[in-house]
């Protein structure tokens, strides 16, 4: 399944950017993640380090969100700026008006297998929930993705893991600062 969604959505050359919801989606497409699409952000990333600190990643990574599904949905494209720092990536980010979240699947160029999370828009931030499972050196974990801060021209994202999905045990991992 990995290989036709990306044989679908080639990640090296992203179809044209639709830049409008259809006028027939929900209203919360357009409040969701509609928010974010528009020409591509330019991302700076942290990560935490074992002692505590926080390193800049070297480079910038490109993102871009467009409207896909005939304007029903949001598909999101993610480069790093070198592939020693992660592979390429694409969210396909599906709008529920009955239960007013976000399904979403993520999936990269190294992973067989498809992350599923949920997502709300609570107080104008964008709370992602879901699993990661075990992958190399990283554990299966709990994860809680924000988008805050969002405006025309910048947005933040933080990375939170739990090994037990307890609000008390999440601890920040990452970080993105993205602008136009």
């Amino acid at each position: 399944m990995l290989a036709t969604l990306l044989t679908l959505t080639t990640l090296a050359t992203p179809p044209p950017l639709s830049a409008e919801a259809n006028p027939a989606a929900p209203a919360g497409v357009r409040a969701g993640f509609g928010q974010l699409v528009g020409p591509a952000w330019s991302c700076q990333g942290s990560n935490l380090q074992t002692d505590g600190a926080w390193q800049d990643s070297p480079g910038r990574a490109r993102w871009l969100f467009q409207y896909v599904l005939d304007g029903h949905a949001v598909q999101d494209f993610w480069y790093p700026p070198a592939e020693s720092q992660g592979p390429p990536g694409t969210n396909l980010r599906t709008y529920d008006p009955d239960s007013d979240r976000w399904m979403m699947v993520w999936a990269t160029s190294r992973q067989a297998r498809f992350d599923h999370f949920e997502a709300q828009v609570e107080d104008g931030h964008i709370i992602m929930t879901g699993e990661r499972e075990a992958s190399g050196a990283f554990p299966a974990h709990h994860v809680r993705i924000t988008f805050s801060d969002i405006g025309p021209g910048e947005f933040h994202w933080r990375y939170e893991a739990s090994p037990d999905g307890d609000s008390d045990h999440y601890r920040e991992q990452a970080r993105i600062h993205c602008q136009r």
